[in-house]
């Protein structure tokens, strides 16, 4: 996993002019903070499929060296 700034929720803002109403700034700002939940798991699968990379190349390395030395 990389090591760049993580965000959390509390720290998300919305840069929006004054004079947007309310109710408008409240459907951005809970869109923002879809995007950014959606983006978070996709980090978080991107880290599993990349375990599971590792894991299915090790499986075969070891297959091949246990192949090689006749088991």
């Amino acid at each position: 996993m990389s090591a760049t700034f993580r965000k959390r929720m509390e720290d998300l803002h919305v840069a929006v002019p004054k004079e947007l109403p309310d109710e408008t700034y409240r459907v951005l700002h809970n869109s923002f903070v879809d995007i950014f939940k959606m983006r978070r798991s996709i980090e978080g699968v991107d880290a599993l499929v990349e375990q599971s990379t590792k894991a299915i190349l090790e499986s075969r390395e070891m297959l091949k060296h246990l192949q090689s030395a006749g088991f």
